[in-house]
């Protein structure tokens, strides 16, 4: 089992990014690079768009690191919005610990063209209001 979102050179991209963390870094299967929003970003969100669909059962979200150095609670996204193809959108809360990836399992294999994710929440502060998030890496198997 690889992870199939890599291949090809994706196209990706994003509401805002900052400049070390630029979006195309969600799909290059390196979890340790990560996209993160512009801090007044009030709305994040990432468009992923295959040249040829990838035939998957499974989409897992890996989440952006937390620096170590910030003394203060680094905001975590708890809730997005995710859309596979022109499906309706629907929510998942993202797990509390970084380690752990989010998971959304579908019915039997399906082939994606597009996914579409949407920032809704944070567990602190406020989106847009001098916050930076992210995620790390978007895997299909």
């Amino acid at each position: 089992e690889y992870n199939k979102a890599p291949a090809g050179s994706p196209r990706v991209t994003a509401s805002s990014s900052r400049q070390q963390h630029p979006a195309r870094y969600l799909t290059d299967g390196r979890p340790e690079t990560f996209w993160l929003c512009d801090s007044d970003d009030a709305a994040p969100f990432i468009d992923v768009r295959f040249k040829r669909p990838r035939k998957c059962e499974t989409l897992k979200l890996v989440l952006a690191p937390v620096d170590p150095r910030e003394f203060s609670p680094t905001p975590k996204i708890t809730q997005l919005e995710i859309q596979i193809d022109n499906d309706k959108p629907r929510v998942i809360s993202l797990p509390g610990d970084l380690q752990q990836k989010a998971v959304l399992e579908f019915e039997g294999t399906r082939k994606i063209s597009r996914i579409r994710l949407r920032v809704l929440s944070l567990n602190e502060q406020r989106l847009g209001e001098n916050v930076s998030v992210g995620l790390a890496e978007i895997e299909l198997y």
